[in-house]
């Protein structure tokens, strides 16, 4: 009787404890925790797109999710007419990952790449980006660092300066559409403007990606 209780709390400590307390699940990164499959990270395929983001950046984020999302999203538009194209580029950590699948898979896509290419962070209130404010360890030393990466692959742009100003360098025309758009600019106002801007050259079926849209401090982007 005794060891019957002793067993029954014991099990409803651990199942609390353990169990249940995110402290020990299996995966624990950006802001997640899962006990659910998540094998595609130690998927060879994954492993060595992923690769080329770390190569990039310089280290290992641990996005794997927002790795896994891009390249699902890339994989999605491949068959849509138009460009990717990502707003908020910084160190290329994201998108190098899908240039690499691009050209792994003999997907034939320009990519133009939008950033300021500076490494201060985004002033959460006006947007900018100033010099003397807190370096970004996710932010583009120079534009110059980030091109030189870039340049192994033949089909990628990059457009340096402030969004949705910029856009028109490209799109202004109306002479491009775009299949998959990745939006990562860090503040509401720019990020809606260029989302409006962007809409006419969206093609059918086309695939938006937001990246800060559940991030904690990022109500209003929400």
């Amino acid at each position: 009787m005794v060891s019957e209780l002793f067993s029954k709390i014991y099990k409803k400590i651990f199942s609390g404890i353990i169990l249940k307390n995110p402290l020990f699940y299996q995966y624990r990164f950006d802001n997640l925790a899962t006990r659910c499959n998540m094998g595609f990270i130690e998927s060879d395929s994954f492993k060595k797109l992923h690769s080329k983001s770390i190569q990039f950046s310089g280290r290992d984020y641990k996005f794997y999710l927002r790795v896994h999302q891009v390249l699902w999203c890339a994989s999605a538009a491949s068959n849509i007419e138009g460009d990717y194209v990502e707003l908020g580029t910084g160190r290329g950590y994201l998108f190098a990952a899908v240039c690499e699948y691009l050209r792994v898979h003999h997907i034939h896509k320009y990519v133009y790449l939008f950033d300021a290419f500076l490494p201060f962070k985004t002033d959460k209130n006006t947007g900018e980006q100033k010099l003397g404010q807190k370096r970004s360890e996710f932010y583009a030393e120079s534009y110059e660092m980030v091109h030189q990466k870039f340049t192994e692959f033949d089909f990628v742009n990059l457009v340096q300066g402030k969004c949705p100003g910029t856009l028109k360098e490209i799109y202004g025309e109306g002479l491009r559409n775009i299949s998959f758009l990745h939006v990562d600019l860090n503040y509401h106002k720019i990020e809606l403007g260029s989302l409006e801007f962007l809409w006419q050259y969206l093609s059918e079926g086309a695939v938006i990606l937001l990246d800060d849209y559940a991030n904690p401090g990022r109500e209003t982007q929400y």
